[in-house]
């Protein structure tokens, strides 16, 4: 059972989930192409409470400051989330776990500049377990779910590294050959609760609450 009220949102709190920075100057460090990244958001929490489920809300990623890796970078691409990836030390994917959310919006290749910020937005209605690891990819497929035997629409990249200081939660897969640390920068935000859905006035009954059954 599940209340929804119109022009509240009820929250428990952000966390932030960090690795390195995802604006700014050249950080010297960059690779592509890579498939993307791995994350459990218990690691390198910067601010809030890693307790719980966590929402996902937004994901943030550096384009590579020297361009190195952008020809794989064609149309509108998402950003997947899947609760297991591995690669071979070729950087062929050789594992993929069930697709768990995408991205609310895709960006355009052309937003795929030297040294840029890439931010990707997420609904905030997917569970995530904080203490798992969770592989972020792009795709041009917002809703097909990529497998080992059919993973087309995965688009590998070229990204800002932060290689001397390595993520304890995950590695960054690359698509040339497995190198351990070359670790993505990236910036996630969770919420501790789903976003309330929104209802117009209009439509509500009960003085602006209505009741959803489960």
């Amino acid at each position: 059972m599940t209340f929804l009220f119109c022009g509240a949102t009820l929250q428990a709190g952000t966390v932030t989930v960090s690795h390195g920075t995802v604006s700014g100057s050249d950080d010297a460090d960059q690779a592509g192409p890579i498939w993307g990244m791995g994350v459990t958001p218990s690691i390198g929490v910067v601010s809030g409470q890693a307790e719980g489920p966590l929402f996902l809300t937004r994901m943030e990623f550096q384009s590579s400051s020297s361009g190195t890796g952008t020809e794989t970078v064609q149309g509108d691409l998402f950003l997947q989330v899947y609760d297991g990836f591995e690669i071979n030390q070729q950087g062929e994917i050789i594992q993929i776990g069930k697709l768990v959310t995408a991205s609310s919006h895709s960006l355009d290749s052309a937003q795929f500049g030297k040294n840029q910020t890439l931010s990707w937005s997420f609904d905030g209605q997917a569970a995530l377990d904080p203490e798992k690891q969770y592989a972020f990819v792009m795709a041009s497929d917002r809703e097909k779910e990529a497998t080992v035997n059919d993973h087309e629409h995965l688009v590998p990249g070229a990204f800002e590294l932060r290689s001397q200081d390595s993520y304890a939660g995950g590695d960054g897969y690359t698509a040339r050959g497995k190198r351990r640390g070359w670790d993505l920068e990236f910036k996630a935000t969770f919420e501790r609760s789903a976003p309330v859905i929104q209802v117009p006035s209009a439509i509500l009954g009960l003085g602006g609450m209505t009741l959803v059954l489960d």
